[in-house]
């Protein structure tokens, strides 16, 4: 009669040298692994305030207000979620022409806004006044003006101190967080929070919160 050992079996392998490796000894080293990688990924902090600290914060940010690429983006409103990806081509004037699109790059519908009036066509013909409707009822203008950033121009009259390892600027009502590559970060004002994330010193993602929208964009 054959028993059973009560005891937890190990799995072994073998390195290249013919050396036995437990399985739980290989989880122990691929866990040193991750622990030292997180250890080099530290978030870079601001630990002192250069003399020309403002002005490096001023030139690194100046305004960009146009913009012709792809696109992502999420439109939060009350209980909807709006999401659509495409290509646009957006002017300092604000005046845009954003083209929607499907699965397959296939062209979905084309928006046009110039000098506040829209134009707008899909699959099933003129459907202009719907994205009129639709564009003032959801304050879509806040998307398109989301592309015109950063929000605040930073200029001398900026109150400037440390806060949780960034720049913090202060004038009025208004707060602005900066990293150590002097690129903005947030900016907190009365109505709302915007948020600028970056790829190589360009504008990535570029997000808007307010206590009843959010607008988040991917530039591609």
């Amino acid at each position: 009669m054959s028993h059973r050992s009560s005891q937890r079996p190990e799995y072994v392998f073998a390195n290249p040298k013919g050396e036995a490796i437990s399985f739980f000894g290989l989880l122990c080293s691929l866990f040193i692994i991750v622990l030292t990688v997180a250890a080099c990924t530290v978030r870079p902090v601001v630990t002192d305030i250069p003399p020309d600290a403002l002005s490096r914060i001023q030139q690194t940010n100046r305004v960009v207000c146009e913009y012709k690429g792809k696109v992502v983006v999420r439109y939060v409103y009350k209980e909807q979620d709006i999401r659509l990806k495409g290509y646009l081509d957006k002017q300092c004037n604000n005046d845009f022409t954003l083209t929607m699109l499907g699965p397959l790059g296939i062209t979905l519908a084309k928006v046009d806004y110039k000098d506040g009036r829209i134009t707008a066509v899909d699959g099933t013909g003129d459907v202009s006044l719907l994205a009129q409707y639709i564009m003032k009822q959801k304050n879509l203008e806040s998307m398109v003006e989301l592309i015109r950033y950063p929000y605040i121009n930073v200029d001398d009259s900026f109150k400037i101190s440390l806060k949780d390892g960034d720049y913090f600027l202060t004038k009025d009502k208004y707060e602005i967080t900066a990293g150590t590559d002097y690129l903005i970060k947030t900016i907190k004002t009365p109505e709302g929070t915007y948020t600028y994330k970056y790829s190589g010193g360009q504008a990535e993602e570029l997000e808007y919160v307010t206590p009843k929208q959010s607008v988040f964009i991917r530039l591609q």
